[in-house]
C-alpha cells in the first residue's frame, strides 16, 4: 500500500494529490512505525507496524465486500479461498519447522483477513442465489 502511494506521488508530481482516508491512515501508521523503529532499533517494531498497515490496506476490499450489489459478479471465492489455504500452509509450516512465533503473525493475519473476505463473498453468492 505504501509503495502504491509513493508511486502515485511520483507519477503525479505536477498535480495535486488527493489521498483517500485509507491511504492517509496507511501513511500515518507507516510514519509512526518508522519513528518507532528509528528510536528502538528493533526489527519487530517495524514488522508489527507493517502488519497493521496490511490490515488497514484490507479495509477497502472488506468494505466493497459488504456493499456488493446483486448484479455484480465477483467470482472471488475461489481466489480468496486459495489465499486462505496458502495462509494455513504458511502457519503450519512456520509452526512445525521454525517455531518462530513472531513469524506466524504474517500468515495468521493473512488467514484471518482472507477468511473474512471469503465469508463476505459467500454471503454475496448466497444472497444472489435467493434473489434469482
Amino acid at each position: 500500500m505504501v509503495t502504491f502511494i509513493l508511486v502515485r506521488f511520483i507519477v503525479q508530481r505536477g498535480g495535486k494529490i488527493l489521498f483517500t482516508r485509507n491511504e492517509q491512515l496507511c501513511l500515518v501508521i507507516s510514519c509512526i512505525t518508522l519513528a518507532a523503529w528509528a528510536i528502538t532499533k528493533t526489527a519487530w517494531v517495524g514488522f508489527c507496524g507493517f502488519q497493521v498497515v496490511m490490515v488497514v490496506a484490507y479495509f477497502p476490499t472488506i468494505e466493497s465486500g459488504l456493499a456488493m450489489e446483486a448484479r455484480q459478479s465477483p467470482d472471488l471465492s475461489k481466489r480468496w479461498s486459495i489465499n486462505a489455504v496458502a495462509a494455513v500452509i504458511g502457519c503450519s509450516s512456520t509452526l512445525r519447522e521454525l517455531r518462530i512465533y513472531l513469524a506466524m503473525l504474517y500468515p495468521v493475519r493473512a488467514l484471518v483477513l482472507c477468511l473474512i473476505i471469503v465469508v463476505l463473498v459467500k454471503r454475496w453468492e448466497q444472497k444472489n442465489k435467493t434473489n434469482h
